[in-house]
């Protein structure tokens, strides 16, 4: 009986997409997971066929793809934020600690991401991905990420 039920479904669908998709969404949660799952196999597939071709650029002049880009940051935001979960910011009025990590992103960081008063040099501006200014930045960032950041870059 449940093929026959099916069977009727189809029937009712005229288009190809249609039918498929009223066969997909009519039948068990199997028929889903397969399809996710296939269609999952289908990207990773047409995104290794895209890296072997070498059609995905890795010139350090082109820059990303938006869609690379977005991902990357993303990418960026998630690993900070869980790795920095955990972590007891120091204590930030001691001046000893203050120093030492100023030191730190004088020697580290400075150079590319800048700093109050301090613009980046315009062999700096021109990298791809650019190294994105930080002093701006810095209120969007909770103590333990920086923390994080600054001592893992």
């Amino acid at each position: 009986m449940p093929f026959q039920s099916a069977k009727r479904m189809v029937q009712r669908c005229s288009a190809p997409l249609r039918r498929w998709l009223c066969w997909l969404t009519g039948g068990s949660w199997k028929r889903v997971v397969a399809a996710v799952a296939l269609l999952a196999a289908l990207a990773g597939t047409g995104a290794f066929v895209l890296v072997s071709l070498g059609l995905v650029s890795i010139s350090a002049s082109s820059g990303h793809w938006k869609a690379t880009g977005w991902m990357l940051h993303y990418a960026m935001r998630r690993a900070v934020s869980t790795q920095s979960m955990g972590i007891e910011v120091p204590p930030l009025d001691d001046p000893a600690l203050l120093l030492k990590g100023a030191g730190h992103y004088h020697t580290g960081c400075l150079a590319c991401h800048g700093g109050p008063g301090e613009e980046r040099s315009l062999i700096v501006q021109q990298i791809t991905p650019e190294p994105p200014y930080l002093p701006p930045r810095i209120e969007h960032w909770a103590p333990q990420e920086l923390f994080w950041i600054v001592k893992n870059g």
